[in-house]
């Protein structure tokens, strides 16, 4: 059980006491693990209470053991951030499956909030998830593997308890990303990479070709820190020009990410810098749909919450197969707004047959002149025609007057109508 809050905050209540209380009123709930978390939402973001929630954990259920024995050789720790769905966190337990190892994740939502149903039918609480005493046999594992900056205060204490070696990134996202985090299971695995990922990195490169030539412009995101950074790299990758980054929150991240400036701030600083520096793409929640509606803009829902799509709990970004979903979406997403950029057609090309015979029919008929080529002028208008049949009623080659004139002027559709007749056809003058 976790206990905090905004009201708890503002009340100046004192959690450690009341918990002491607690136990000493009702003895029977000895065994009840209580995780006191001081995470109010007046600071910080979700990704910041998540985090602190995670170190909480490991404080009350992580006993300290470092006496450096390791006892589950195939066992991995896997401490995951708020910027992971569940979807993110089964395709991340395959991964480190495919190498032979046992991941034991923290905390594990892939399980509990990934919609399966269960033989109960219905239960009240969340089921599935880690347990009380997995967390507790943490220290038991061959290595730790930390995905999300925002987790280095909860990876230093699991570090300090258990003496187990950790490896850290900051998101899986992206070639170089996935990678990094690849090879290092095969170090701890002392296996070769299987053949199922080497194709899944195959059809990652594969995807980055296919969509090289629609992918680029400018996007504009709004995320928690390590979402945003995953993303931002991932498009600085694809050549794409984060134009505007908002972060609910500071992050040491930040400071290192391929854009000119991060704001720290909301949507409404996202829509602004988006309108100013003309963004092609909008990345963010389902909270920036209005936003997409104002600016015209293609929106790629990512982040949380994403309450106005169906199966966005199970959708995966991290890992090859992931990253090119994201490529293949995202592709998509400019492909529908698609802007064709106009011909350009120049007046001389327009007017360059009509400047040899004069002036445009339209200017006759408002002067009321006659055109230099009609049939009533008896001239056939051009410089090297001027000794057809004056005012026998026929062109310079033969032709009918109306054909004549059509040939003449750019501007005069040719239809079926008045085309002249095929060779060898009988054409009385």
């Amino acid at each position: 059980m976790e206990c905090g809050g905004r009201i708890l905050e503002t009340q100046g209540a004192d959690i450690a006491a009341t918990i002491r209380a607690f136990r000493h009123a009702y003895p029977g709930y000895a065994n009840t693990a209580v995780v006191p978390v001081s995470a109010s939402d007046a600071l910080g973001c979700l990704e910041t209470g998540f985090a602190r929630a995670v170190e909480a954990l490991i404080e009350t259920l992580v006993p300290a053991q470092r006496d450096g024995k390791i006892k589950c050789l195939r066992q991995v720790n896997v401490l995951v951030g708020s910027m992971l769905t569940p979807g993110d966190i089964e395709g991340i337990k395959e991964w480190v499956a495919a190498f032979g190892l046992r991941p034991v994740v923290l905390p594990d939502i892939g399980d509990s909030l990934d919609g399966h149903l269960i033989a109960e039918g219905y239960a009240t609480l969340t089921y599935g998830g880690i347990s009380r005493q997995q967390i507790a046999r943490l220290g038991e594992s061959c290595a730790t593997l930390v995905i999300g900056s925002s987790l280095a205060r909860a990876a230093d204490l699991l570090k300090e308890r258990t003496g187990v070696p950790d490896h850290r990134f900051d998101g899986i996202m992206g070639l170089d990303a996935c990678d990094a985090f690849t090879a290092t299971l095969a170090a701890i695995a002392g296996v070769a990479v299987p053949a199922g990922l080497e194709r899944q990195r195959s059809q990652l490169q594969d995807a980055m070709v296919d969509c090289q030539f629609q992918l680029g412009g400018r996007a504009a995101v709004a995320a928690d820190a390590d979402l945003l950074a995953s993303l931002v790299r991932l498009f600085a990758s694809l050549g794409i020009e984060t134009v505007a980054a908002v972060a609910a929150a500071k992050s040491d991240i930040l400071a290192h990410l391929p854009v000119a400036r991060v704001t720290i701030g909301d949507l409404e600083d996202l829509e602004v810098q988006a309108r100013d520096a003309r963004a092609q793409v909008l990345v963010a929640n389902s909270h920036g749909a209005q936003i997409a509606s104002r600016l015209a803009l293609p929106l790629m829902r990512a982040g949380f919450p994403l309450y106005d799509q169906a199966g966005a709990h199970l959708r995966q970004w991290v890992g090859y197969r992931g990253t090119s979903q994201t490529l293949f979406e995202l592709t998509n997403h400019l492909a529908a707004h698609y802007q064709e950029i106009a011909p350009y057609r120049s007046n001389r090309i327009l007017l360059g047959q009509a400047a040899d015979v004069g002036e445009h029919p339209a200017d006759h008929r408002r002067s009321g002149a006659r055109h230099p080529g009609s049939p009533q002028s008896g001239k056939c208008g051009h410089p090297s025609r001027r000794g057809g049949l004056g005012g026998s009623g026929v062109g310079c080659r033969g032709e009918l007057p109306a054909q004549a004139a059509r040939r003449q002027c750019p501007r005069i559709p040719r239809t079926l109508s008045n085309r002249p007749p095929l060779t060898g056809s009988t054409h009385h003058v």
